[in-house]
């Protein structure tokens, strides 16, 4: 696992990929969890004639357009925005009002996407 931070994204990315791809133990995939951190890293890739999904596989979080121009899938988790963000405001007026529960196990499901972004 490498950390990315925001403010340092390009460089983060060019030190994350080097490192994960210098293991004496070969990876076979990384998952980004951001937009912008699957952009950045796929570029990075591209940069070093990595051969993605071949080489290594690559997955993120959400739906990103900028992969419909590549010559291959990328899978992602497609993550139930508007029902996250419903619960978390039903759940902050209950806060509010100060309605007398305990905690509660919320669990709303994703969908695992393999195979909707290739344009070729």
């Amino acid at each position: 696992m490498e950390e990315v931070r925001y403010d340092f994204l390009k460089n983060d990315i060019k030190r994350a990929i080097f490192s994960l791809m210098s293991t004496k133990e070969r990876i076979d995939g990384i998952f980004f969890t951001t937009n912008s951190i699957s952009i950045n890293g796929v570029k990075e890739l591209i940069k070093n004639n990595i051969n993605i999904q071949k080489d290594i596989q690559i997955m993120c979080f959400d739906e990103n357009d900028a992969f419909y121009i590549l010559p291959y899938t990328v899978p992602f988790i497609r993550q139930p925005i508007k029902e996250m963000a419903q619960k978390a405001v039903d759940l902050l007026i209950d806060q509010i009002e100060m309605k007398d529960e305990e905690n509660q196990k919320i669990v709303i499901c994703a969908e695992l996407v393999l195979s909707e972004n290739r344009m070729f």
